[in-house]
């Protein structure tokens, strides 16, 4: 919910005054977080807004999400992985258009991070195959797998529109890569 302040430990003690054990409360406090700059950034790119604002400035929510992602613990089990998934689905969000637009710095930063989102996810996703945890995942990893195979695709685009075929093999090797793992 919205009108609710953010997820603290407090919110996962039992009546019986025992902090429920069988959740992972770590996850569950970064992962309510996240959500909830993934519906300012849903705000920011509604055709509403956008009709207001047709280049939003990414700016601030790119600060918050760095202090979110620094505030993660190093990926040493499933749900960790699982939030660095979710990160990085949302840096593709919401850099995706700022990768399209036609001024150079900003398409060049944004397909910078969005390029480096969608190697994550397949490093991610390559690593849940081999500890053999995918089958935990949520339904948002397809979409996150769905995500970075159309950011693979469109740099692949890109590199033939620029008459670069090894960079366009490149990035096919790198679209195999991920249909290979899922």
């Amino acid at each position: 919910d919205v009108d609710q302040p953010p997820l603290t430990e407090d919110d996962f003690i039992e009546l019986d005054g025992k902090l429920n054990t069988k959740l992972k409360l770590q996850y569950c406090i970064q992962n309510s977080a996240l959500c909830e700059i993934i519906l300012e950034i849903i705000n920011m790119y509604s055709p509403g807004a956008l009709r207001a604002v047709p280049r939003p400035d990414t700016t601030i929510v790119d600060s918050r999400l760095a202090t979110w992602f620094v505030a993660l613990y190093p990926p040493t089990d499933f749900w960790e992985s699982q939030l660095r998934m979710h990160y990085n689905l949302t840096l593709l969000h919401l850099h995706r258009r700022g990768a399209q637009r036609s001024i150079p710095s900003h398409s060049q930063y944004s397909g910078k991070l969005c390029a480096g989102a969608a190697d994550s996810i397949l490093k991610i996703v390559d690593s849940m195959v081999r500890t053999n945890t995918i089958r935990k995942c949520y339904f948002t990893t397809l979409t996150a797998i769905t995500a970075a195979a159309i950011h693979i695709m469109r740099e692949i685009d890109l590199a033939i529109q620029h008459g670069s075929t090894l960079l366009a093999m490149q990035h096919q090797s790198r679209l195999e890569e991920l249909f290979t793992v899922t």
